[in-house]
Order: C-alpha cells, then structure tokens, then sequence
C-alpha cells in the first residue's frame, strides 16, 4: 500500500512520529519527503511545526540558563536538522546539552568568540570527543556532522587544538579533518562520510600564515 493511500489521520500519527529526529536523522525519510508534493507539503507544516516548538524550547532553557548559550536553526523543516550553538563560556559544553546532543541532526556546529588560553578550549573538546567516543551512553552526540569552529588562537594553541582533532580517533565511523583560515580561527570538522579528508600534522609555517593577518604579535 502506498504511504499517500493511507487515511490522513495516520500519516499525520507518522509524521508526530518522526519529526523530532530522536531516533532517526532526516535523510532517512527524506525519500518519502520527497515522493509527491502533497506529502511534502505536509511533513513541511507538520513535522516543521513539532520540531520547530521543540527546538524553541531547548532555545529558551539553554538561553535562561546560568550560562546562557545561543541555540539558532533554520526556519524550514529540512534546514531545523542543521543546528548551531554559540557561546563566549566554554564551559558550558556539558550534560547540560544532551536533549540537543542526542538528537541526530544532520550537522551541530559549535562556536566560541572566547579568547583564551589552551586550557579553557578543554571543556568543548572533551565534550565532543566523549560524546562521539560513548556513542551507547547517554551523553552520546548523534549529529551525523559535527563542527568546531574556535576563536582566533595563538600558535602554541592552535598546534595543541588541531593535534587534538587529529589524535582524536572516534568510534561509530566519523572521521576528522580540520582547516586554518586567515584569520586565525581553526575550523574541525567530524562527519559520517566516506568521502570525508584527514588532515595531516601541522607545521609551523601553517600555522603562523593562519595567524600572520592581525595574530602573528599572540604569544
């Protein structure tokens, strides 16, 4: 029996379902997103509807919190998948965060304008690699993507942060990579994907053209 043929009243008690992605991530129902417009339509207003709510109230526990951290996602259905949380307190990445955490987004992309030393960059990497380590846990991280994206970093700790990524070795089939842009910043990226590059160990040189425009004066 085609899904469409089903009485409304069902396919709507199967999109209250699966809208929140605590089992599954998106893409895999994506075909039946797509099989027909009306379908499409549907899980568009209510799945978007009972993830959006949702989403809005990890946003406001998260921002009323002690340590407020910023949660945004996308305004459609598909792009709610695609979270990001920005944070200037580093230590906030904790258990405080696993009703997000455990969701399988298709990609979490964590960012801090913190600039500080090595040490307090601790809390965030330990709490993605735990996560990703302790898949079978509770505090487990689902995201199918995961993103770093740190602050400008001096030399020394943009060398310990990126050895970091790369000695990082994760179960459940991610793999890292990381990049250094201009500015000083270091993106990593852990992803569930074949295709997906590892960089290799940083040189001096790499990292000083990272840090040259406005950051070679950081010690």
């Amino acid at each position: 029996m085609a899904f469409f043929s089903l009485p409304g009243e069902l396919r709507f008690a199967i999109y209250a379902i699966i809208a929140i992605p605590d089992t599954a991530p998106f893409s895999a129902y994506h075909g039946l997103y797509m099989s027909c417009r009306q379908i499409k339509t549907e899980m568009d207003d209510e799945c978007g509807k009972r993830f959006g709510a949702y989403l809005e109230t990890l946003k406001s526990a998260f921002q009323d919190g002690p340590r407020p951290i910023r949660l945004t996602f996308g305004e459609t259905y598909p792009t709610m998948h695609h979270a990001r949380l920005s944070t200037n307190d580093l230590g906030v990445y904790n258990k405080t965060l696993d009703p997000l955490a455990s969701l399988h987004l298709e990609s979490l992309t964590l960012t801090s304008s913190t600039d500080s030393p090595s040490e307090d960059i601790i809390p965030l990497a330990h709490w993605t690699a735990n996560g990703l380590k302790h898949r079978n846990g509770h505090a487990h991280i689902q995201a199918r993507r995961i993103v770093v994206e740190t602050a400008p970093l001096t030399k020394r700790t943009a060398k310990l942060w990126i050895r970091f990524v790369i000695s990082c070795h994760v179960s459940g089939g991610y793999k890292s990579r990381w990049a250094l842009k201009p500015n000083g910043h270091v993106i990593a990226v852990w992803e569930l994907a074949d295709e997906a590059k590892t960089g290799g160990e940083p040189t001096d040189s790499e990292v000083l053209w990272a840090l040259q425009k406005g950051h070679s004066s950081r010690k």
